[in-house]
């Protein structure tokens, strides 16, 4: 016996679930909102967000004759587990979630170079080449701007006889839904442009390691590294210690 079911309930249905999805959109939307909001404001408060890492409260102390490493740059050096194990060093993580170049660049002074490391790890950029989705009138300045804030603390991290082991700026993953919308091959581009530009910045004392020949995957970041479009897992950062490992204790035995 077969029941028809009368269109009006499949069309009241139909819209039932179009509301709910609307709905659960909106929640999403206004969530993200809210979020952004405060993080506009909290960065009004403390434009080198000093106060979001309770890390960066504390001054670096280690043994006498112990090597010290900073790790320095954005959300993928501030999430960096497990941990570079380098035997005898202190190594203090000072990454900051969502931080460009240009505010790695003010609080370089402070966070780095007055601490006087033996050594450190930078990596950064994508924060400042991701607002080319927003603004992509001025794509060729973000790129600019982005190249000349990253030499410049290169440079002077190794003009202070600091050894630098620069990182170039980790593949993405393929760009979510929500995120698409604001996306742009032209990001892609652009990391492309300032990779490029920092491969070309080696010498004595800046150590250039081409991320992509372990992380990357023809266009995006291979799968099993991925926790996010923008982050690595713990597989990839396991990786990255695999190969930054034997660099790093090279460096610090010359």
């Amino acid at each position: 016996m077969n029941i028809k079911v009368p269109k009006v309930e499949i069309i009241l249905l139909l819209l039932s679930l179009v509301l709910i999805f609307s709905l659960s959109a909106n929640l999403f939307l206004i969530d993200k909102a809210v979020y952004y909001y405060k993080s506009l404001n909290l960065l009004r408060l403390d434009p080198l967000e000093h106060k979001t890492e309770k890390d960066n409260k504390v001054n670096i102390s280690a043994e006498e004759g112990s090597p010290v490493i900073i790790l320095y740059g954005d959300s993928r050096i501030a999430q960096w587990h497990p941990k570079l194990l380098i035997p005898g060093a202190t190594i203090i993580n000072k990454g900051l979630e969502g931080q460009t170049t240009a505010q790695l660049r003010l609080r370089l002074e402070s966070d780095v170079i007055a601490n006087s490391p033996d050594m450190v790890i930078f990596q950064a950029g994508i924060n400042d080449l991701k607002t080319i989705g927003l603004f992509p009138k001025h794509k060729e300045a973000i790129i600019t701007n982005c190249k000349q804030n990253l030499e410049f603390i290169i440079k002077q991290i190794s003009n202070q006889n600091i050894d630098i082991v620069v990182l170039t700026i980790f593949p993405n993953g393929k760009p979510e839904l929500i995120r698409s919308w604001l996306w742009s091959d032209e990001i892609d581009n652009g990391v492309v442009l300032v990779n490029n530009s920092l491969l070309k910045m080696s010498n004595s004392k800046i150590h250039v390691i081409n991320a992509d020949n372990f992380l990357k995957a023809v266009k995006y970041i291979r799968p099993h590294f991925k926790k996010d479009m923008l982050h690595l897992n713990q597989a990839g950062y396991q990786q990255l210690n695999d190969q930054l490992q034997p660099n790093v204790l090279r460096l610090l035995s010359k």
